[in-house]
């Protein structure tokens, strides 16, 4: 787990920030689990910490708002696809790993799509969903909708198939002696 000097940022209450969700993400490389936590402060705005790396990877700990990492993101939506170097200037003076560990989170929130099965590259997503979706009073004002199930396919009868013959083995060969080379 990382270690910082400024405990007081890191600590939810003394932040002034609620915690409404802890969460947990493999990393880019997939060697590794990220657990984040996802928090509101008083004026409702949506902030996300990282919280343990369980390949023990350093990063950065402190609360960093969403809409600024949304924004990093628009500012690069135009591009085919993105890297987590476009979150970078974030994190100016921070352990190398900060960039990559919230751009794996940001994937688990669907801020970030993959783009063509790379790991390390992705494609923007719908970022108001990303800043909304986790708001307790839009959650709570409206109903919970359930996705559909899907339909189970319908079994075509069983037909007993004639049970194939096994194969005959073919008769051992006998070893010969070779006959010598000339």
């Amino acid at each position: 787990m990382a270690q910082s000097n400024r405990k007081p940022k890191t600590n939810p209450v003394a932040a002034g920030i609620k915690v409404i969700a802890s969460k947990s993400c493999p990393s880019l490389s997939t060697n590794s689990t990220i657990t984040y936590q996802l928090g509101r402060d008083s004026s409702d705005a949506l902030h996300i910490r990282l919280h343990e790396n369980s390949g023990g990877g350093f990063f950065n700990d402190d609360w960093h708002s969403a809409q600024e990492l949304a924004d990093a993101l628009r500012s690069v939506a135009d591009e085919e696809s993105v890297t987590s170097r476009a979150l970078a200037p974030l994190f100016h003076g921070r352990s190398a790993n900060t960039p990559a560990f919230f751009a794996a989170v940001l994937r688990n929130e669907g801020a970030l799509l993959p783009y063509r099965n790379m790991a390390r590259r992705h494609v923007v997503g719908d970022l108001n969903a990303f800043l909304k979706q986790t708001d307790p009073k839009k959650s709570a004002a409206q109903p919970a909708t359930r996705a559909k199930p899907t339909p189970k396919k319908k079994k075509a009868p069983a037909t007993r198939a004639k049970p194939t013959p096994k194969k005959k083995k073919a008769p051992a060969r006998r070893k010969t002696k070779a006959s010598p080379a000339k």
